[in-house]
């Protein structure tokens, strides 16, 4: 069995120094291959790096500017209740000015009246 086993092996070794270079050279760019899918995983694992930085920061921004939009949603809402209040205190200044205007109104008539009045006296003398 032996003897056999040696011969077929010694029938088999032209082959197989024939598939050696074939092999060293299919070795040689699976490892090329495999070496530039290192690399491109490797700037890949870098993009990526860059990228969960990047949406850091951008919640990072998110975060401040949802803070200054509080700050200015409740400064409207201040201004909104002053706005109120000035519109109130307006229309009743509003209505003061419509009743002043009414009493100087009528108060220069009535003070027409009494010069009328007076002059009237005073050039009717009594004879």
């Amino acid at each position: 069995m032996w003897p056999r086993l040696l011969a077929q092996l010694l029938e088999l070794l032209p082959h197989v120094s024939r598939l050696v270079p074939l092999a060293d050279r299919y070795l040689t760019v699976r490892s090329t291959s495999e070496q530039a899918h290192e690399e491109s995983l490797a700037a890949l694992s870098s993009h990526i790096g860059n990228f969960t930085q990047s949406q850091t920061d951008l919640v990072a921004q998110l975060a401040s500017q949802n803070r200054k939009l509080d700050h200015i949603i409740a400064q409207a809402d201040l201004n909104r209740l002053e706005l109120t209040a000035n519109t109130a205190q307006l229309q009743a200044v509003t209505q003061h000015l419509k009743r002043l205007r009414l009493w100087v109104i009528l108060s220069a008539l009535f003070s027409a009246l009494l010069l009328l009045a007076i002059l009237g006296l005073l050039l009717h003398k009594p004879n």
